[in-house]
């Protein structure tokens, strides 16, 4: 988990942990949704590469 544990809030009791099969594994940030099949159509904004083998895309969704 990529998340600073002493940046968290003190209130906080429970981190939402969100896996993508093999491709990654994260703290969880953003909008909640039941199944990645509520989200429907998005464009890919932007990617940066940040590290020889890890990227970062920023998306937005459509509609």
């Amino acid at each position: 988990m990529k998340t600073v544990i002493n940046l968290l809030p003190a209130s906080l009791n429970e981190i939402r942990i969100v896996q993508i099969n093999d491709i990654d594994e994260q703290a969880c940030g953003g909008t909640h949704v039941g199944n990645t099949n509520e989200i429907k159509d998005f464009s890919i904004m932007k990617i940066q590469q940040k590290g020889p083998t890890k990227k970062r895309i920023k998306i937005q969704l459509l509609g």
